[in-house]
């Protein structure tokens, strides 16, 4: 469904130019437009709301997106999503550590020390 690839397009650009609401406005358009039509346009859409929510400074809502998503991936079996989900939530806690949070700082530590890719000689990941 073109109109909402052309949705989502237009909110990573309202993104990038820090136009958060209208961004989110946007993906609200994507995800209706698709109605659940293409897995992966709703998957895409959905980072870019994590995305939205990561710049907002709404943590607590971020995860709570990417559990959704992992609940829902899960169930139909997209195993390749479980590294995705790593590196967004990952994103998440390396911008909550920058505002202060201390629990946020130890647990992107770890998913630093944890992940082998973060190494330029990496051509893989460690497991999926």
């Amino acid at each position: 469904t073109i109109g909402c690839l052309v949705a989502l397009a237009e909110a990573e650009a309202l993104l990038e130019l820090g136009e958060l609401e209208a961004a989110w406005q946007s993906t609200c358009r994507a995800l209706e437009a698709n109605s659940g039509a293409v897995l992966v346009v709703d998957l895409g859409t959905w980072v870019a709301q994590v995305r939205i929510l990561r710049t907002r400074r709404r943590f607590i809502e971020a995860h709570d997106l990417l559990d959704r998503l992992d609940q829902l991936l899960r169930h139909v079996g997209l195993r390749r999503w479980r590294r995705q989900r790593s590196y967004n939530r990952a994103k998440v806690w390396s911008v909550q550590a920058m505002a202060g949070d201390q629990v946020a700082r130890a647990r992107w530590g770890a998913w630093v020390a944890d992940d082998g890719c973060l190494d330029p000689r990496c051509r893989c990941p460690r497991s999926f």
